[in-house]
């Protein structure tokens, strides 16, 4: 019997202590690196939760699919985690050029107030 909806996000949603330290620590690796990169500490605020939610659904889903990258299950957890994040950041890059995109925010402010020309 397939498992309803809440039942699934309770399982990606109440990880065990370990999924959440890697899941943690790998979300703020992440989330300093895109800051790094764009200068921009709100870029990182936003993607957090979708990376976030992004490493839990990946050790989920390896989990239930029963994918092990190696044998040991600690590393295991690390790896799906990773792929997680992964795919988190690239659904987070196509969800911002969405909003960009439908906003019609495509020139940065300049200093005196108007739009780059």
């Amino acid at each position: 019997m397939p498992d309803t909806l809440s039942n699934v996000l309770n399982d990606i949603l109440n990880p065990d202590s370990f999924s959440t330290v890697v899941v943690g620590g790998l979300t703020i690796l992440t989330g300093l690196m895109i800051r790094s990169m764009s200068s921009s500490t709100a870029l990182a605020i936003w993607f957090a939760p979708g990376l976030a939610f992004g490493g839990l659904l990946g050790i989920y889903g390896c989990r239930e699919a029963g994918f092990a990258f190696i044998g040991d299950s600690d590393s295991n957890v690390i790896l799906s985690a990773g792929a997680g994040i992964i795919a988190g950041v690239i659904v987070m890059l196509v969800l911002t050029r969405m909003a960009f995109a439908l906003t019609g925010v495509r020139k940065p402010v300049t200093r005196s107030g108007g739009a780059r020309p």
